[in-house]
């Protein structure tokens, strides 16, 4: 390839290099920080928004997913790694094959792996429910589910889309076994059931097909309290599977109430228990807790239905979402939460900055002073390197981390550690060479095998970090494995043509 080309290729490179970064410049530049939280607009408000709106969130949405995402250790937010709760999933599967051990203890593994999964799709729809923006949801390879959401203060939004399994039943009442216990004086409230089990008579003798099921009430500030208790059937007649829509507003009282719509199936079945059970108690229990059980007075048709049981409006907004988003599997244990301040994540980007800057201004002073005019064409190459390395990073859309700085900082060093050994090597080559363009190619030609060497093996390991990594050490490993790409590109092609255009034909250059 002759010189003309080659410079059209430097020339196109670079040009690539800045059209990947210009969505990041936009975005973080020109973009006003009112307009970047409207990307996490939920989905219900967007869609009742005027034409001009969804149509500047959708571009604002386009540009954002091809941009440079800042870390929470850079941007600020809340960390959360979660793992499936063995006990409550192995008290399911006994349930479920009659407390067969064995038969529980050779799917538990394979039910464990599909639990894993079926609840990271539902917390995914959870926390878009939700309207957080930009969250980063993924499993790690030994089974935990890592939530990042960047920008958000306030934990109680992930733990609370975590803590609620979403499980919701309709059961019958068994009023048989309730009218006994108030005739025998158990202290019973026709809306909380009985108001104390300690006050059941010790003869009294629960039946196999019936449970205890508490309910649950929010007092003035919005703490759930245990106010009594009723006696369920176990037999579930109606599931949260045929919920296809559920919205927080408020009755004709002025109550905070859920209201739901079900499928057609699920609509059916509902008309058909209403139908037949008139004047019985049908209880609407939300994670084993009734929410309410009130009396059907006659056939509900057409599907629908309300859950009330004194919401605040933020917790009948998340019983919605929950709701709508479907039940979770299985419960899951919190083992790990971070919070990250805003302030903290700015400072981060500061001092990581810095560092990166001092570390290529040294660098680059050492290279010209040592080096001359081979050094400032190193330091062209580095610059060219660091532009490749964030055009190729915004590119993917990946994310950068305070360990991602630290990686690129790496690259710093190694980029001109490249140059280094060309030009040692030019040094010995032109001892041996009369003419210095020989010397010059022979060089290029026998450092260029080491390069390739030395940073093949580096890529590797990068590799490896990246994609057996997690959080910082899967930044560090991208980070690195990139800038080693573009690395070789700047030391064996940028340099080398730069240099051959400042050589000329006769020149020798002095190093």
């Amino acid at each position: 390839m002759n010189k003309i080309m080659r410079y059209i290729v430097l020339i196109g490179v670079i040009a690539w290099a800045l059209w990947g970064l210009y969505p990041s410049y936009r975005w973080y530049i020109l973009t006003h920080p009112d307009d970047q939280a409207l990307i996490g607009m939920p989905a219900e408000e967007l869609a009742v928004a005027d034409v001009e709106t969804r149509a500047y969130v959708q571009e604002l949405k386009k540009i954002r997913a091809k941009t440079l995402s800042l870390g929470l250790d850079l941007q600020g937010g809340v960390y959360v790694a979660a793992i499936p709760d063995e006990d409550d999933l192995r008290e399911q599967l006994l349930r479920q094959y009659d407390e067969d051990d064995v038969a529980v203890n050779e799917v538990f593994e394979a039910e464990k792996e599909t639990a894993l999964v079926r609840s990271l799709e539902i917390i995914k729809n959870r926390i878009d429910a939700f309207g957080v923006a930009e969250p980063a949801i993924r499993t790690t390879f030994d089974g935990k589910i890592t939530i990042e959401l960047p920008g958000v203060s306030d934990p109680n939004l992930l733990k609370e889309g975590l803590s609620k399994v979403g499980k919701l039943e309709f059961r019958f009442v068994n009023q048989e076994l309730m009218n006994v216990l108030v005739s025998q004086g158990v202290p019973y409230d026709g809306q909380y059931g009985v108001l104390s089990q300690d006050e059941v008579p010790v003869t009294f003798i629960l039946p196999n097909d019936t449970e205890w099921v508490s309910y649950w009430e929010n007092d003035e500030t919005d703490i759930p309290q245990l106010k009594g208790w009723y006696l369920i059937y176990k037999r579930i007649d109606l599931d949260g599977t045929s919920i296809r829509s559920a919205l927080a507003e408020t009755d004709n009282l002025g109550r905070n109430v859920v209201s739901f719509e079900l499928t057609d199936e699920g609509g059916e079945i509902f008309a058909d228990i209403t139908k037949n059970n008139i004047n019985k108690q049908f209880a609407i229990i939300l994670d084993d807790r009734v929410r309410s059980a009130p009396v059907i007075q006659g056939e509900i048709p057409g599907g629908r239905g309300q859950i009330s049981g004194s919401f605040g409006v933020s917790e009948a907004t998340y019983l919605a979402n929950i709701l709508e988003a479907g039940a979770l599997p299985v419960r899951l244990k919190i083992i790990e939460e971070r919070i990250i301040g805003p302030q903290l994540g700015a400072d981060s980007i500061k001092q990581g900055l810095q560092s990166l800057a001092f570390g290529a201004i040294a660098v680059v002073v050492f290279m010209i002073a040592w080096y001359r005019i081979a050094g400032l064409v190193a330091s062209f190459a580095l610059a060219m390197n660091l532009l490749l390395l964030f055009s190729i990073l915004a590119s993917m859309g990946a994310t950068l981390t305070l360990s991602g700085i630290a990686g690129i900082a790496l690259t710093v060093g190694m980029a001109v550690d490249a140059n280094i050994i060309i030009f040692e090597r030019i040094k010995e080559e032109s001892k041996k060479s009369k003419h210095f363009l020989s010397a010059f190619h022979n060089a290029y030609e026998q450092a260029g095998a080491t390069i390739w060497d030395s940073n093949l093996t580096t890529i590797i390991a990068a590799i490896a970090l990246s994609v057996f990594g997690s959080g910082s050490i899967k930044g560090f490993g991208v980070t690195l494995a990139f800038g080693i790409i573009s690395n070789i590109f700047t030391a064996l092609f940028v340099s080398k043509l730069v240099l051959e255009t400042c050589i000329g034909k006769n020149r020798e250059l002095k190093l």
